[in-house]
């Protein structure tokens, strides 16, 4: 602050505590780490699904879990479905479509054999819920993870047909 003669006369400090901002924005940070963790996990592919466009789009981990060898990170439901075995593709493609008049959110999930290049078949459990509506409550974007159980889905097999032969060896 001056006086009329230019002479300096004093001064103003402003001072911002800016400590709960930093701690928000470490805890921001560290969520997004964790975050990170679980969507780059071996077994794990987060997607999204815009409604509107019919563009889904997935992590590049996607198709290691395929085998696919592809880099595409965005394409349509139809071509979703067409990664999925013939037997699997209806009730799957019902899955994708049964939430759409929901107007909350609602985790639906759905198992299914996707064709693999270099493993077989790839058994994903899908899981997803829509998680933005429009102004007349329609459906716009919907959001989950693949997941794969195939491991899981073998082991069960394996447990099943052991069960069957003590089954017959009882008899």
């Amino acid at each position: 602050i001056t006086r009329a003669d230019d002479e300096l006369n004093g001064f103003v400090v402003s001072i911002d505590d800016i400590t709960t901002q930093l701690v928000q924005e470490k805890s921001l940070e560290t969520q997004h780490r964790i975050l990170e963790a679980v969507l780059d996990s071996p077994i794990t592919c987060y997607w999204d699904w815009n409604i509107v466009h019919d563009r889904i789009r997935v992590r590049p981990r996607f198709h290691d879990m395929l085998g696919s060898g592809s880099d595409a990170t965005e394409f349509s439901l139809s071509s979703l479905l067409d990664m999925v075995e013939s037997e699997d593709r209806e009730a799957t493609r019902a899955w994708f479509k049964s939430h759409l008049p929901q107007a909350e959110p609602v985790n639906l999930f759905v198992k299914a054999r996707f064709r693999s290049v270099d493993r077989g078949n790839v058994w994903i459990l899908v899981i997803g819920q829509v998680v933005e509506w429009d102004e007349q409550n329609l459906p716009i974007l919907m959001a989950g993870c693949f997941i794969d159980i195939t491991q899981n889905e073998l082991a069960e097999e394996q447990i099943r047909l052991a069960e069957e032969r003590l089954g017959l060896a009882m008899r």
